[in-house]
């Protein structure tokens, strides 16, 4: 997966994008998710945040302190002891949820102030004499025509007590006014009762919640509820036994769904917004009790109003889960003053209390809706047809109506019911169905099911990601998201107030990006690419430039049958030079073995510094940029080298204007999983031998070594019982190994010499360093389970994927038969997790051990209790805190009694700042 994003960028908010707008999209590539894997993302007003397959939470943007926890760029430290499963950002805050279902928020956050202070508390103050000035409210003033005579001090008697009775007037006006907004009164209270009975209760139940109600306003009425800031994730109190799943947070509100569909809600509520029932600011999470007959399977928070999909509790079954794409019915509540609830007219100065049905959709879609969203003042629905409805606010196009457009303005409330977005694109036939719908703070991007993005309403900073100065009535197809014919999953597409971010799944893209990283260093690199040297006004151009010929070959189908032939070209030369041994190839440069080098030398002047630059990184990376003035040099170089998927694309990008650097190109995916287990180009493997004894733990075979001053021995799969063939540049990655390689010592380093076949048909003699795993072995950990590390080394994955042969596709001789066997194994285990945790800790491969400790948190949710002290057993024999932290809270959650371990206790939250181990 891949991140991209565009729009405005004042803040930093868009990752590593130095521009203060970015009208189109753009990948975001930052060194902290070089390994990591986004699986999702949340925008605020002015930041965002990802949440990596491990489990850490990242935050770019306002570097204000109460906004990041952290800073911009940052990993979030404040969590590092939970494993993240859900995050959620609001205009000024953040939000995230453990797989224990905890909630932590930071940024501006709701906090009770003065809590005995209030309006009730003026009752103290009954006789206070203090004057109330003249004129603040009329009618207060007595008659000033009665004339009473009085002596002195029965006069000013008399006018303490006319100012008394005045300020008592006056709190009492107050009172009944402050009560009549904040609850329901007259049609609304009628209106309330009909839904409270329309959901399945009484008349003496009605009758019971309502004064229930009253006793928790007059008890929340003494609590002053205003938001600070709070630097660092702190864990959110008073939500005991309650496993949150969901989180969506608004301006200043925020609402919760629980694993059981309960919706609670808090912060600001002066508009009904938390569905309530009244207009009382809380910082206690409160349910939602008029759902509590539904499931709520989906919320939204726009600006002061929020949306929901729910379902009737009788129909719950095992598919209807939060967040799944299940049909509902859809509810609105809060601020409908400018028809954002899509009820039409009826009670929009107030908006509701408390949620209320939407009859269009029930009326005219009873199958129900898949997914909804709400701006800032605007809301869009999508039904199960794949057509989306939009209402609310329409100044600035946010329904994207065409020709519609200013309808408004002949009926100003014509969008205050459900208008459809009518979506249509050229290139396709029919309308487009939509897959996902997002609301920016006056702007919508939809997610068509073919993989497509489109956008319609106000462009600044260029979030509709169609250029600075685009503009259309109608909703239209981001064209430099993707080229045609390139239909990619798009995961998750996240509005922001004024920018967007994406995660596009694509072949392999997640992973490319370490390759990317060794384009840049070229450790162990044995391929020289020469070009002629070109004429330059600047000086010297480069000329020379170092890869590897396994990545090379493995890309490029003609090139491999170069670097062949330069191969054994530059090897009979040797042998008929020197006298030297075919060992002679295998020498050493300050105690570091250095591999053979073959060189392959490219003709013509469209071969120059800035194409062959490009065509590496598409060959490590699979992306590219090109500048204009190169593009055509950069197209022969396709064509001659027959890269037919590359050629596609820069002719797409000539043609349509499209940024190469954006797009995933040709079958990386497949090309680099051919690298696993090859012998051709390999300069090591991993061998068990037949014989295993505890005694066995030297980690070379020594065997194989050469006698002194003699040629090397001849590498023979015979002699092993396992043996797996991998290549120095990525072996590499692991720290173990790298300090193996690298190492001075002679017994660390012991050499044979491997008989290979090359694609002329040319018998080959390369260079092998054998390495001796048979210690692990000896320890338990199975050959197999080893291999599974590597390939998770080489692909990211720990699968092997089928890949259905393409033109494009080479193929090495490749690996052994236990490893292709790995390709129709079952999904990862939770003891298959523990044991490659195990060894990625003792190898010191991090990304796979926090790829597998994610794995076993969020599965020890749902294991029996005796699993969960097996796996808290193993996080405390390998020095796993954040794993045995969880393992405590499950057991805890599960009614066993056990230890605090320095970290909130789950059942007695108190709103602590997250500790941090």
């Amino acid at each position: 997966m891949s991140l991209y994003g565009w729009g405005t960028n004042a803040s930093r908010q868009l990752i590593n994008q130095s521009a203060n707008m970015v009208p189109t999209p753009a990948q975001s590539v930052d060194k902290h998710l070089e390994n990591q894997i986004p699986l999702q993302v949340a925008c605020g007003y002015d930041h965002s945040m990802v949440l990596t397959e491990s489990g850490d939470v990242y935050f770019y943007g306002s570097g204000k302190p109460n906004f990041s926890g952290r800073g911009t760029g940052m990993k979030v430290q404040g969590l590092d002891h939970e494993t993240i499963v859900y995050i959620a950002a609001g205009a000024h805050s953040s939000y995230a949820v453990s797989n224990t279902g905890k909630v932590y928020h930071w940024g501006l956050i709701h906090e009770d102030v003065n809590p005995d202070a209030g309006v009730e508390s003026a009752a103290a103050s009954a006789t206070s004499t203090e004057d109330t000035p003249s004129g603040a409210l009329t009618g207060l003033a007595q008659d000033q025509t009665t004339v009473v005579s009085v002596d002195s001090e029965a006069r000013q008697t008399s006018h303490a007590n006319r100012q008394a009775n005045r300020a008592r007037q006056l709190r009492e006006i107050v009172r009944d006014s402050t009560e009549q907004w904040m609850l329901p009164t007259g049609d609304a209270e009628r209106e309330y009762y009909d839904e409270l009975r329309s959901m399945g209760y009484a008349v003496e139940e009605a009758e019971e919640r309502m004064q229930e109600r009253g006793r928790e306003y007059h008890g929340m009425i003494r609590m002053g509820c205003k938001r600070v800031p709070q630097p660092v994730p702190r864990l959110v109190p008073h939500l005991n036994g309650i496993r949150v799943v969901s989180v969506s947070a608004g301006y200043a509100h925020v609402m919760l769904v629980t694993d059981k569909g309960f919706l609670y809600g808090a912060g600001y509520n002066d508009r009904g917004q938390l569905g309530l029932g009244h207009r009382i600011n809380t910082s206690t999470f409160k349910k939602v009790d008029f759902l509590s007959t539904k499931f709520v399977v989906e919320v939204t928070c726009g600006q002061q109003h929020t949306l929901c999909r729910a379902i009737d509790r009788t129909l719950v079954d095992g598919s209807v889960t939060v967040g799944s794409s299940t049909p509902c019915e859809v509810y609105a509540w809060g601020n409908g003053m400018l028809g954002q609830l899509g009820l039409g007219m009826k009670g929009t100065s107030k908006g509701r209390l408390f949620p209320t049905i939407i009859p269009f959709f029930q009326q005219n879609y009873p199958l129900g809706v898949v997914n909804v969203a709400a701006g800032a003042n605007f809301s869009s629905v999508l039904v199960h047809t794949g057509e989306i409805f939009s209402f609310g606010h329409s100044e600035y196009n946010q329904h994207g109506i065409g020709n519609n457009a200013y309808r408004d303005y002949v009926d100003p409330y014509f969008f205050f019911v459900p208008r459809k977005v009518d979506i249509t694109d050229s290139t396709k036939v029919g309308p487009v169905r939509i897959r996902r719908v997002s609301c920016g703070l006056m702007f919508t991007v939809a997610v068509s099911e073919d993989g497509d993005l489109y956008s319609w309403g106000w462009n600044e900073g260029g979030a509709l990601g169609h250029g600075m100065h685009s503009y259309s009535a109608s909703p239209q197809r981001i064209e430099k998201f993707g080229q045609a014919g390139d239909r990619v999953h798009v995961a998750q597409v996240v509005c922001g107030a004024k920018h967007v971010m994406a995660i596009r799944q694509e072949a392999g893209a997640h992973w490319a990006q370490t390759y990317h990283s060794l384009l840049k260093e070229l450790p162990y690199a044995d391929l020289v690419i020469t070009v002629d040297a070109q004429p330059s006004g600047k000086g010297q151009q480069e000329t020379s430039f170092r890869c590897h010929r396994a990545i090379v070959a493995a890309r490029c189908r003609y090139l491999r049958g170069i670097i062949d032939a330069s191969s054994h070209e530059q090897s009979q030369d040797a042998s008929t030079s020197t006298t030297t041994t075919a060992a002679a190839a295998v020498h050493e440069e300050g105690g570091v073995v250095a591999p053979e080098v073959t060189t392959v030398h490219l003709s013509g002047s469209h071969f120059n510094a800035i194409t062959v630059r490009a065509l590496l990184g598409y060959f490590y990376h699979n992306r590219t940029a090109i500048v204009v003035h190169k593009r055509r040099e950069f197209l022969l170089v396709a064509q001659e080298l027959m890269l037919h998927d590359l050629e596609n694309a820069i002719v797409a990008d000539v043609t349509m204007d499209r940024s190469i650097a954006n797009h995933t190109i040709g079958t990386y995916e497949a090309n680099m999983q051919q690298l696993y287990g090859a012998q051709q180009y390999a300069d090591v493997v991993f061998v068990v031998r037949k014989t295993v004894t505890h005694q066995d733990d030297h980690h070379v075979a020594a065997a194989s070594a050469p006698v002194d001053g003699g040629p090397a021995q001849t590498f023979d799969t015979a002699d092993y019982a396992e043996c797996h063939f991998a290549h120095k540049f990525l072996v590499q990655r692991i720290p173990y190994f790298e300090a193996l390689m690298e190492s001075n010592f002679k017994d660390s380093t012991v050499y044979a010499s491997l008989t290979t076949m090359d694609a002329l048909r040319h018998s080959m003699k390369q260079a092998l360093q054998v390495i001796d795993v048979t210690f692990l072995v000896n320890d338990g950990v199975e050959f197999q389970t080893f291999q599974q590390l590597l390939l998770y080394v080489y692909t990211g994955r720990l699968q092997l994927k089928d890949f259905t042969p393409t033109d494009e596709t080479n193929t090495l001789p490749h690996r052994s038969a236990a490893a292709a066997s790995e390709s129709s194994g079952e999904a990862l285990s939770l003891e298959n997790a523990m044991v490659l945790l195990a060894l990625s800790n003792r190898l010191g491969y991090n990304p796979l051990a926090q790829f597998c400790e994610r794995r076993i948190s969020l599965s020890i949710a749902f294991k029996e209790p005796e699993q969960v002290m097996q796996c808290h057993e193993f996080a405390q024999y390998y020095n796993l805190p954040r794993l045995e932290m969880q393992c405590l809270a499950v057991l805890r959650h599960l009614g066993y009694s056990v230890p605090s371990h320095g970290e909130d206790d789950t059942d007695g939250d108190d709103g602590s700042e997250a500790h941090c181990p």
